[in-house]
């Protein structure tokens, strides 16, 4: 073997280990900036990718998947989106917050506060101690046959008996459920559910088409941002219908921005707008659809329909 070979072999194991090192290396961040990183990721990232990056919607941002792509192409990612759904980024972070995105998402995920049993038992609403509670049935409702069904905008589930077809139990949740689930005993259901602004639009968006005759779809602030802000791309109203919910505001700000950036005309409401301050949730969406409906209305009578009486509705559906 010549002195050439050798020096070319030295060499390339050299830039090996040189590579190793590097990719070991997580790049970082400012206090600050990682404070501000770990805000934007929460407000614009976390209900996709999940609050430790494992991926839900969408894929795992941790670093063993990250820091593969490197700076430059995470920094493209986040400003162009992908064609898996991913929106782009480009027209509402600055490049400078991109870049520390790119950067954030590079790095060992920080371990959320924890929400223990302690924040747990402060948050309860005990209705009946633990204690008190019956340790045997105290009726003759088939416990194996109980469905839990939404009763939409209402913020309210109703406990109707599988058997007899009878609500036997309605809960007040105080906001819109959008999910029941029983315990592994099957004694209790678990509810989430989300702003009451979306079963308003759900509402909205059904009365268009019913009494309008024109398509109309109802999205959550984060999830319209992905497929559905295409439509945009054709004359298309988009109608905000904002509850005041702190929590959701950037979000609803994020999507009015991006519409009106790609031309749409956007409406948005709030019960402000009329003098109402200080509303529940539920009570917010209730006044929001009674300033709608008739607007509703006056769209279906200018177009000739009669909105009492839809052509093709039935009180009666058949199925076979």
């Amino acid at each position: 073997m010549n002195k050439f070979t050798i020096s070319a072999l030295a060499l390339a194991v050299a830039g090996v280990f040189n590579m190793a090192y590097a990719a070991d290396e997580q790049p970082t961040l400012s206090v600050e900036k990682k404070a501000a990183a770990a805000k934007v990721y929460f407000e614009r990232c976390a209900g996709c990718h999940g609050i430790l990056r494992k991926g839900a919607t969408g894929k795992n941002l941790e670093p063993k998947n990250t820091a593969k792509l490197g700076q430059n192409r995470l920094e493209k990612i986040i400003s162009y989106g992908t064609e898996g759904g991913m929106v782009n980024f480009d027209d509402i972070l600055s490049k400078d917050d991109i870049s520390m995105m790119a950067t954030y998402i590079q790095q060992t995920p920080d371990t959320p506060p924890e929400f223990g049993m302690k924040d747990m038992l402060a948050s309860w609403k005990v209705m009946v101690k633990p204690e008190d509670r019956p340790t045997k049935q105290m009726n003759k409702i088939n416990l194996k046959n109980v469905f839990s069904v939404t009763l939409r905008d209402t913020g309210e589930v109703a406990l109707i008996d599988g058997d007899t077809k009878q609500i036997w139990g309605i809960v007040k949740t105080g906001y819109a459920v959008h999910i029941s689930r029983l315990s592994a005993s099957g004694r209790y259901v678990y509810v989430i559910g989300r702003d009451t602004g979306y079963g308003a639009a759900q509402e909205v968006a059904l009365k268009i088409k019913e009494t309008c005759a024109i398509h109309a779809e109802a999205y959550s602030s984060s999830e319209v941002l992905h497929g559905p802000l295409q439509l945009v791309t054709k004359p298309l109203l988009i109608l905000i219908l904002d509850t005041g919910m702190p929590l959701v505001q950037d979000s609803l700000d994020t999507a009015e921005a991006r519409f009106r950036a790609a031309g749409g005309a956007v409406q948005r409401l709030r019960p402000a707008d009329v003098g109402a301050e200080g509303l529940t949730p539920a009570a917010a969406a209730a006044l929001l659809l009674t300033l709608v409906y008739p607007v509703i209305l006056a769209v279906a009578v200018a177009l000739g329909h009669d909105p009492d009486r839809p052509a093709t509705l039935s009180k009666v559906t058949q199925t076979t």
